[in-house]
């Protein structure tokens, strides 16, 4: 989470070294260092490999990185089955009918080819009109008196739904990142 946190904070800060990378960094890594080691592998397993990638993404080694990462996706089996336009279609119809967005939206994220997207200029550019530059909190709206007893930023992320954005993570999986005991304080 703290690599996370510099990234943004440099992408945000306009870094002059991190600015035009930071954002993308923060969109592969999820599938740079959480990927599974093995289709059976254990929470143990998952921990020890994200500490020695975090250790190569410090390192800045990308090509180990990216060496496991294939050789992990050669060994997985190719069994997920996709349905055909027709079905998906019809799916989709049924579940819209049935006003069950969230599916529709699983239904959608688990049917496409999935990956990183590209970082084009016309998306970088949408990102920074749609999260301008940081303010100062207005005085109304700040906490005041004594603290909450509940992380105002764990609440926030449990509350947190949707489908998978440009990191192909959706957000059961940054919920599961950020509160989860395994990642510790990666």
């Amino acid at each position: 989470m703290r690599e996370i946190t510099r990234l943004i904070s440099a992408w945000n800060c306009d870094s002059v070294y991190l600015q035009d990378i930071a954002l993308k960094l923060v969109m592969i890594m999820p599938a740079l260092l959480l990927q599974k080691p093995s289709f059976k592998s254990k929470a143990k397993e998952h921990t020890i490999c994200l500490k020695r990638r975090l250790h190569l993404w410090g390192l800045g080694d990308f090509d180990a990185l990216l060496h496991e990462c294939r050789t992990i996706q050669s060994t997985l089996l190719t069994s997920k089955k996709t349905m055909s336009e027709l079905q998906l279609s019809k799916t989709f119809a049924r579940l819209m009918l049935r006003g069950k967005v969230n599916a529709v939206l699983r239904l959608l994220d688990h049917q496409s080819a999935g990956g990183v997207l590209p970082l084009s200029d016309v998306i970088y550019e949408d990102l920074r009109r749609k999260h301008p530059s940081a303010k100062p909190g207005d005085s109304p709206v700040m906490i005041e008196g004594e603290i909450p007893f509940i992380d105002p930023a764990l609440l926030a992320v449990m509350n947190t739904n949707g489908a998978a954005g440009p990191s192909g993570l959706d957000a059961i999986g940054w919920r599961h990142i950020l509160v989860s005991r395994n990642y510790g304080n990666a």
